[in-house]
């Protein structure tokens, strides 16, 4: 805990669990959050900056994997060279709803990795100079804002170009991605502890995710799976998949087919959300003492 002393905040350690007074350990992660913005907002300045200082597209590399992807696919596709199932009813529209659903799977896995690479890029202020933590996860939360603006102006692009119909149910749609990345921030926050004392955690997520495309539906829709099966299962239990399809539906103004499913997935986010704060909030002095060591 922390106690003020004249002009100054003074660390009080012991050995009462951080977890044995809840209420008050949710005031001070509150305290801490609101007491970073600027800090925050000066963290994020100076990593954008830095990102691009030597590019010359620039924030263009945001914008460029997930049309990469959905080119290649779509010649693969055409050419009769992979059997990719279709996300439209009309085939000319097809891209489009490829390029949407890179874009959504971009952005969470973009949430996944932030925390953990983040705390890892401000590894010698972190051991140095004490400040609430939260402040570097709130920086980043800022950075992968920005990052999602570019990417929903090129889902905007994308439908005005393709002529992908216009409903209300557009006006969700920012709800819906704010779920995903909820969940992928969520993930990030759950691993950073462990990936922050061991680099095979993040040597292995690339591979991870490439796996991951095989088992969300990315390619394909949920009705294309056959019917039973453990592949079929699998899909189906994996929690990035209702917040992807009901973005994507959102945006296209498709009928939504997973909307129960993605409200348990967010109200089981909130509550994992507060429990990741938490480990990390009791992790990081261990972290840092590890890292000094």
């Amino acid at each position: 805990m922390s106690i003020e002393s004249g002009h100054h905040e003074v660390a009080v350690y012991g050995a009462r669990s951080t977890f044995s007074t809840p209420r008050q350990f949710l005031r001070d992660l509150w305290r801490d959050v609101r007491g970073s913005r600027k800090l925050a907002f000066m963290l994020a300045f100076r990593d954008l900056k830095a990102q691009y200082r030597q590019s010359i597209l620039g924030p263009l590399w945001l914008v460029i994997p997930p049309i990469a992807w959905t080119v290649g696919l779509t010649v693969l596709k055409d050419n009769k060279l992979a059997s990719i199932g279709d996300l439209s009813e009309n085939p000319d529209k097809n891209p489009a709803y490829l390029l949407i659903s890179m874009a959504l799977w971009q952005m969470f896995t973009e949430s996944l990795r932030g925390p953990m690479q983040a705390l890892q890029m401000n590894r010698g202020i972190l051991t140095k100079v004490r400040f609430p933590r939260e402040a570097v996860i709130v920086a980043d939360t800022i950075k992968l804002l920005v990052a999602v603006a570019i990417q929903m102006a090129l889902i905007a692009v994308a439908a005005v170009f393709y002529q992908l119909p216009v409903t209300a149910t557009v006006f969700a749609f920012p709800l819906a991605v704010a779920a995903l990345i909820l969940l992928g921030t969520t993930a990030g926050l759950l691993i950073a502890p462990i990936g922050l004392l061991y680099k095979d955690i993040g040597n292995s997520m690339q591979y991870v995710f490439l796996a991951g495309l095989a088992v969300t539906p990315v390619f394909f829709e949920m009705s294309e799976l056959a019917p039973g099966g453990f592949y079929a299962a699998f899909v189906k239990i994996n929690p990035v998949a209702p917040l992807l399809v009901t973005a994507r539906e959102l945006a296209t103004g498709q009928a939504l087919t997973m909307l129960p499913q993605f409200g348990i997935v967010v109200g089981l986010t909130v509550v994992l959300l507060f429990v990741a704060l938490a480990l990390l909030r009791a992790s990081m002095p261990i972290v840092i003492e590890r890292w000094s060591a």
